[in-house]
């Protein structure tokens, strides 16, 4: 029977994920470390930035005159995006020298969706939770205090989840998290990176 060959091939294929999950955890030598490097640096910056923005309203009046200075690191969020694009593209090619094209885009689009779709899902249903509830509170006169003045807004935001569940939230400016955006971008790029090399190799 082919009983053992299936059990193998289960075995083999869960240890591969397992081992997938985890290096990011390890120092592999196939990969370009000193991006891996530069893209964290970048990545740190742009969080400490948002992290200055938003602490404004609590920080003393003269932290005001360094926002406009401070705002100069957002291009930090572009050298992200070009240097992740390249070592994701650098990723892929790697696969698609092992394997054929189609199998080599079910295993990498397989491999990044199941680090970003957990996460996130769970994230989206504590949101839409939370929000459900902080709307409903609204509804039966519960004192809100300075959030009751966003209610509408959170109402619109939370009537647009699916945008955020379909990763196209960077088309609208109503979604349930003001960073999906970057992630809808991150996915999309999933999808149209693979077709372009496949029509590169076709006219090449």
């Amino acid at each position: 029977t082919n009983t053992p060959k299936i059990k193998h091939k289960i075995t083999k294929n869960n240890f591969q994920m397992k081992e997938y999950f985890l290096e990011i955890f390890k120092i592999n030598p196939k990969e370009i470390n000193e991006l891996y490097g530069i893209r964290a640096i970048g990545c740190y910056i742009v969080i400490a930035y948002h992290c200055f923005t938003s602490s404004l309203g609590f920080l003393p009046k003269y932290f005001q005159n360094y926002k406009a200075g401070v705002q100069n690191f957002e291009m930090l969020m572009d050298l992200f995006f070009v240097i992740s694009s390249f070592l994701i593209s650098y990723s892929f090619t790697n696969e698609l020298s092992k394997f054929g094209f189609l199998q080599s885009w079910k295993n990498f689009f397989l491999k990044r969706s199941f680090r970003i779709f957990p996460p996130l899902y769970v994230l989206v249903g504590f949101t839409i939770v939370l929000m459900s509830l902080t709307i409903q509170a609204a509804k039966q006169g519960i004192n809100l205090g300075i959030m009751a003045d966003g209610i509408p807004a959170m109402q619109s935001r939370l009537n647009n989840w699916w945008v955020d569940a379909f990763y196209i939230s960077n088309y609208f400016t109503d979604r349930l998290h003001i960073h999906g955006w970057s992630l809808s971008m991150e996915e999309q790029f999933y999808i149209a990176m693979p077709l372009f090399i496949f029509l590169l190799q076709i006219i090449i």
